[in-house]
């Protein structure tokens, strides 16, 4: 009885499709790279809003990417989106714990600390107050930011979230951020037609070598230690939030 022979070129595109095709299930885009486009602030209250677990997962995994550093590898960071999700989940079906504003702060400055960021991206309880007042007094994002019902606590990924805002502002929280981010969200609003690309950001010339600041402090940090103490050190702050 004879048998059909497979071409030895079908194998081989095969085996090299297969893990490609696998992968492609747990690639994470870019907020700029999403069609239509919206801000990350947009994007994340649109998924914080999601009851189901899929929509939660979702939001977790966006906030996680927008922390953690590429050298910790997918399969952690794909861990801590779960992680994040699970504590999400948890604290919107009363049974978890939120986090207060005290501990993303002590968490913020444990980190640019150890990291040896320059001492003037500490940020201080007051900063953080008054950031999430103005978020009350704005209404922003609701389903992202709760400071109008949870006062000085935040839900997990808000915790998350507002670590994220620290880093890229080097400590400090600007209410003007927020304003401009609502002014975008009426303008996509208004012209559906101006999300099919990002706005247009004005170039800025800087002679001589950029400043240290936390974003660049913490990915020298994570390019010069390897995966093993870049895993450590988010482990150390996750923890920290009770995360």
């Amino acid at each position: 009885m004879s048998q059909t022979k497979v071409p030895w070129l079908v194998i081989l595109c095969w085996l090299m499709a297969e893990p490609l095709m696998c992968h492609s299930q747990t690639r994470w885009i870019p907020f700029s790279y999403r069609r239509p486009y919206n801000s990350i602030e947009i994007t994340l209250n649109n998924e914080a809003s999601s009851s189901d677990s899929a929509g939660i997962h979702a939001y977790s995994n966006d906030i996680i990417h927008l922390v953690v550093q590429d050298e910790t590898g997918l399969d952690y960071i794909n861990s801590l989106s779960k992680r994040l999700s699970k504590k999400e989940e948890a604290v919107r079906g009363g049974k978890g714990h939120l986090v207060p504003e005290t501990d993303v702060v002590r968490a913020y400055n444990d980190l640019m600390l150890r990291i040896g960021a320059p001492k003037s991206v500490a940020v201080d309880e007051t900063a953080v107050r008054e950031f999430r007042s103005h978020v009350a007094d704005v209404r922003a994002f609701p389903a992202l930011l709760s400071v109008d019902r949870n006062e000085v606590k935040c839900k997990p990924g808000e915790a998350v979230y507002l670590l994220y805002l620290l880093i890229e502002s080097d400590g400090k929280l600007s209410n003007s951020y927020l304003d401009q981010k609502i002014e975008l969200k009426q303008e996509l609003t208004s012209h559906p037609a101006a999300g099919s690309s990002p706005p247009r950001r004005t170039a800025t010339i800087i002679t001589g070598p950029f400043p240290p600041n936390a974003s660049t402090t913490l990915s020298a940090y994570c390019q010069q230690h390897g995966r093993h103490a870049t895993v450590k050190l988010y482990d150390q702050f996750f923890k920290s939030l009770g995360l």
